[in-house]
């Protein structure tokens, strides 16, 4: 008798569970939040004082954590818990550049392949931002 009322207790508990079909309501609500204040703020503007994006200004974006001194790009390892700065906000706090992902401060520019040949014949394995194409190395 005792199986018999503890299966029929599940059964209930897990009925009154399940959302039904007419049900429209879920389980979680959204919390309603009095905006009155930030009625008069727009969307578009920053707030005065506020954090500003760097990634919609000028320069190039690098990657800095609370407490570390180093600052990063955006595949480094070592960026997980990092936020987006400018390159020129990272250098004016004292950052410098991190040892793994190697950040410069031309971080914006492109950089290719250098086209120059070795003595063995095989192609150079140095990467260029220069407009001829080639490295140090092998530029005339």
């Amino acid at each position: 008798m005792k199986t018999n009322y503890l299966a029929l207790l599940l059964l209930l508990c897990f009925a009154c569970t399940q959302p039904t079909a007419t049900d429209n309501t879920t389980n979680e609500q959204e919390p309603e939040i009095e905006s009155s204040a930030q009625d008069d703020v727009s969307e578009d503007e920053p707030e005065e004082g506020g954090p500003t994006n760097p990634a919609s200004s000028d320069g190039a974006v690098v990657y800095v954590t609370h407490d570390g001194d180093k600052y990063h790009t955006a595949d480094c390892r070592y960026s997980k818990t990092a936020h987006a700065v400018k390159l020129s906000q990272a250098k004016a706090d004292g950052k410098t550049a991190c040892g793994v992902c190697k950040p410069n401060s031309k971080t914006g520019e492109k950089q290719v392949r250098c086209s120059g040949k070795t003595v063995e014949g095989k192609r150079c394995s140095r990467t260029t931002a220069d407009a001829s194409g080639k490295c140090f190395q092998h530029r005339d």
